[in-house]
C-alpha cells in the first residue's frame, strides 16, 4: 500500500480476516476471492477490476451480492457504494443465505460419493437441476 494508506491496512491475524469480513457493511476491492467470500457471508461487495470472474457475475445477477465494476471509475464506484448502503444489512444476509441454500454441501457430497457411488449421482443431479 502507499504510505498514505498504511494506517488502514489490516493488522490482525490473517486467520481471523473472515470474522472481520462478516461484520463489514461493504467490501470494496480488487480481489474476486474476497468479494465472493463476502457474498457467501451475506456482505455486499464491489469487485473493481479489469478482469471478470464467472462466479462474481453469478453472485451479481442472481443474488445482488457482488457488483462487478470493470473500469476504475470513481463516479461508478460511488454510485455502487450508495446503492449497496441503501439496503439494510439484513437484506444482504438474506441474499447470502439464499445463495447458500442453492449450493450443495461439497464435503457431504464427497462423503456420500465415497459411501454410495454411483447411486449418489442421481440424488445430486436432481438437487442441482432444481
Amino acid at each position: 500500500l502507499p504510505e498514505s494508506l498504511q494506517a488502514f491496512a489490516y493488522q490482525g491475524d490473517l486467520s481471523q480476516v473472515h470474522h472481520l469480513m462478516a461484520f463489514c457493511r461493504l467490501f470494496i476491492g480488487e480481489s474476486a476471492t474476497m468479494a465472493s467470500e463476502c457474498a457467501v457471508l451475506g456482505v455486499p461487495a464491489l469487485y473493481v477490476a479489469h478482469t471478470g470472474r464467472g462466479y462474481t457475475d453469478e453472485q451479481e445477477s442472481k443474488y445482488q451480492l457482488v457488483t462487478n465494476i470493470k473500469t476504475f471509475n470513481p463516479e461508478a464506484i460511488q454510485k455502487a457504494i450508495d446503492q449497496c448502503l441503501s439496503h439494510p444489512a439484513d437484506y444482504y444476509r438474506g441474499q447470502g443465505q439464499r445463495l447458500l441454500d442453492n449450493c450443495i454441501d461439497v464435503t457431504q457430497y464427497i462423503v456420500d460419493s465415497l459411501l454410495h457411488y454411483p447411486a449418489v449421482l442421481n440424488t445430486y443431479q436432481k438437487q442441482i437441476a432444481s
